[in-house]
């Protein structure tokens, strides 16, 4: 049994319905049914791999901390996606047990001036913004941390954030696209095509990178990555780990990471995962510290 039936109907052009329920940093939560646009604006600030999966996809299933979707379509009823997702939660208590586990859980008496209405407008894209650019290459030695607000701006059509590494060292850097091809060599091949392919507003993580990009103001790479990571589950931030611990080398230059050894893990989006990882500390905490 359904617990609720949304409002009316609407036809998707590729015949595909999704139900979801997304967290803000706010601690707030969209909750909706309708097609893939309606899914995609509601949960800003999401992994856009979560949506490339989901686009088209007339069975997809996908839960964590910050997001429940799923989707049906072909000859099933109009109220599938709201059958299916009441059914999903039902069958497993511990989806919606953990959803929201790692946001700020409000006062009772501060929700009463809290404001929340159902956000499903997309994201603004600008054909250019002006960004900061510049970046650091940090190790374990590192005892300086630059205030990217010293960065000076330049025109892109994108601003991009990014940090990424590799067993001695990893890069902090900001500025356009071109930045993370130039900085972030290994990057697989495959997620670069899909950046590119929407570059305007994408976030891509694993255990060794992360990178946002935005197009939606001036100057926004300094709170997109904010908005972007804190969207990251619980396990995704503690397997975002890099080894530098042991480093030998005590000072690096910002400039492109050395080529993988095996060209083979440049190709899938799991390539730069192969790095064997030991002595680790935390990546995600590394990124949140950083932030300004």
């Amino acid at each position: 049994m359904v617990s609720w039936l949304p409002k009316g109907t609407k036809e998707c052009s590729d015949n595909v319905c999704y139900g979801f329920k997304c967290i803000n940093l706010k601690g707030y939560v969209m909750y909706g049914y309708g097609c893939y646009e309606d899914f995609v604006n509601a949960c800003k600030y999401k992994q856009s791999k979560i949506k490339e999966d989901a686009k088209g996809n007339k069975n997809y299933t996908y839960y964590d901390e910050n997001v429940i979707a799923v989707s049906c379509g072909g000859d099933k009823p109009e109220n599938c996606a709201v059958i299916r997702h009441d059914s999903i939660i039902r069958s497993n208590p511990n989806i919606s047990e953990s959803f929201g586990s790692i946001h700020k859980r409000y006062d009772p008496d501060d929700v009463l001036d809290q404001k929340c209405d159902y956000d499903n407008s997309p994201i603004a894209v600008l054909p250019q913004v002006q960004c900061r650019k510049g970046g650091q290459c940090l190790t374990r030695n590192t005892k300086y941390l630059d205030d990217p607000r010293s960065y000076n701006l330049t025109t892109c059509s994108e601003c991009v954030r990014f940090v990424c590494g590799d067993n001695d060292r990893f890069m902090r850097g900001y500025g356009c696209l071109e930045e993370v091809e130039r900085i972030c060599t290994n990057i697989p091949s495959n997620v670069m095509q899909k950046i590119k392919a929407n570059p305007k507003n994408y976030f891509y993580a694993d255990k060794n990178s992360i990178i946002v990009t935005c197009s939606y103001k001036n100057d926004c790479q300094m709170d997109a990555a904010v908005k972007y990571v804190g969207s990251l589950s619980r396990d995704y931030l503690e397997s975002m780990n890099m080894n530098y611990k042991n480093s030998s080398i005590k000072t690096c230059s910002y400039e492109p990471l050395p080529q993988p050894k095996n060209a083979l893990s440049k190709t899938t989006d799991n390539g730069a995962n192969n790095i064997q990882l030991s002595g680790m500390i935390i990546f995600g905490f590394i990124f949140f510290y950083l932030l300004w």
